[in-house]
């Protein structure tokens, strides 16, 4: 389960770098039930929220597994 879920974030961490869907667009699409369940697993994935890391236009650093 942790592989997934790290996947998940990382697809949804290269959409806020590169895309203009909106955050609530992006979680759904990754399967997360809410927008709200994606800013917290984000957040503890990657020490900041989803709306700030599009703001930073950050590089995405993938971990493997």
């Amino acid at each position: 389960m942790p592989y997934l879920l790290n996947l998940r974030l990382g697809l949804v961490a290269q959409r806020l770098r590169d895309g203009e869907d909106s955050i609530g667009e992006i979680a759904h699409a990754a399967g997360f039930v809410s927008q709200s369940g994606l800013n917290r697993a984000f957040h503890r994935h990657f020490g900041q929220t989803p709306s700030a890391f599009r703001k930073a236009r950050a590089p995405v650093k993938t971990s493997a597994p």
